[in-house]
């Protein structure tokens, strides 16, 4: 029996590590969330959250769905180093383009932390390659050290810093110097050639514009996230003090997600391979965890509000309606990730054009006529259509 677990233990050991990194990892990243509310005012912990918000979103759009394509085309070892190569090509054009765009909103200090973002952090490219290339334990090592100097920058910058509300600027702007020596040295390990480069460059401008779907269906899901902020910060007589209520529980309820999410990457070889039956029980149970996790992030939020957030107690209806979403989120996530592992793009980006077109319209005029408590009710309204659309086609992939 003992030698059963150990062997067990021993083949599993590198879905703990890498699903270990990434608890690790968000863990970190709600300590500082948890720590601003309560060591900042409103004013300044809605601008922290504000320029986050923008460095995640703007990032998503740099990588341009090249994560994916890594992970989904990727298979001998010259096909992942060159597409790193190439990776780094079109951030680096974009972030060209970017310039002006970002000169214009005079947010052009904001180009350092998204390129740290695209290239070096979260699911940045450089991490993908790590994982694709080296494997889980490297990617997990990779994601731990990164993370904990990240984090540990941001929280003392949070605590001395003059402009806490630049906390994840400056730490991006402080770490890239140091990114970039690591990716120098990365690439002159890998010994790339350029005719070699030249050979894959049009396989990965086709896979590129093939994937376009892909692209264009990320960023729409990601604008689930951040149109709400965005919106608040454009119509807003007060932005940053509401900014700061929607974050904060925000990012109370978002903790959620982060139970399918995890489930998934971390079971993403079972969940290729199971069929219909094993799927739905694999959901049931998925659905449990969800119901059970509500239950105490609920019972915190409680807490948190009623003790030290005292500050947070008027966002009581919010709450209780963004929960709502974020449970009806959860159980869209490995629906999603079946449509994609099929490789049904299309489908995909229908389903997140309609919804997320739909919640941006709507939420504007709500958010014009009841305040906060509309734009999360239209968040929750939108994230059930696409819950089922994403169904719909789940089923329909299902019976073929």
């Amino acid at each position: 029996m003992k030698d059963k677990f150990i062997s067990m233990f021993n083949n599993n050991k590198k879905y703990l590590l890498y699903g270990g990194s990434i608890v690790f990892s968000r863990g970190l990243e709600y300590i500082i969330l948890f720590v601003a509310p309560l060591l900042l005012t409103k004013q300044v912990y809605g601008d922290l959250e504000f320029y986050k918000r923008i460095i995640e979103f703007s990032s998503t759009i740099m990588v341009f769905g090249l994560p994916t394509l890594m992970f989904t085309y990727s298979k001998s070892s010259n096909s992942k180093v060159y597409l790193l190569l190439f990776s780094l090509v079109v951030i680096c054009l974009l972030s060209i383009i970017t310039i002006p765009i970002l000169y214009y909103f005079d947010y052009l200090f904001l180009l350092i932390p998204i390129l740290f973002y695209s290239l070096f952090f979260s699911n940045g490219i450089v991490q993908v390659y790590l994982l694709v290339a080296k494997g889980s334990n490297t990617a997990s090592v990779y994601k731990i050290i990164v993370s904990c100097i990240f984090y540990a920058l941001v929280f003392f910058l949070i605590i001395y810093k003059e402009k806490p509300s630049f906390a994840f600027v400056d730490s991006t702007i402080f770490l890239f110097p140091i990114g970039t020596v690591f990716l120098i040295l990365l690439i002159r390990s890998i010994r790339a050639k350029y005719k070699v480069f030249l050979k894959y460059l049009k396989l990965f401008k086709k896979l590129l514009v093939s994937s376009s779907t892909l692209v264009v269906s990320t960023i729409a899901n990601m604008m689930f996230l951040y149109s709400d902020i965005f919106i608040v910060k454009l119509l807003s007589e007060n932005p940053s003090i509401e900014i700061a209520n929607f974050s904060f529980v925000l990012n109370i309820t978002n903790l959620i997600v982060i139970i399918p999410m995890t489930l998934i990457q971390v079971d993403i070889g079972k969940i290729k391979e199971g069929g219909y039956s094993w799927l739905e029980s694999y959901r049931k149970k998925m659905f449990i965890y969800i119901l059970l996790f509500t239950i105490l992030v609920s019972l915190g939020y409680t807490v948190l509000i009623n003790s030290y957030y005292g500050a947070y107690l008027d966002t009581v209806f919010l709450f209780t309606i963004l929960i709502i979403g974020k449970i009806i989120q959860s159980n869209s996530v490995i629906l999603g990730a079946q449509i994609l592992i099929k490789k049904r793009f299309f489908e995909n980006l229908k389903i997140n054009i309609a919804t997320v077109s739909f919640n941006i319209i709507a939420s504007y005029f709500c958010y014009k006529s009841f305040g906060l408590l509309g734009l999360a009710f239209i968040s929750t309204v939108s994230l059930f259509v696409r819950y089922l659309g994403l169904r719909y086609y789940y089923k329909k992939i299902q019976g073929e």
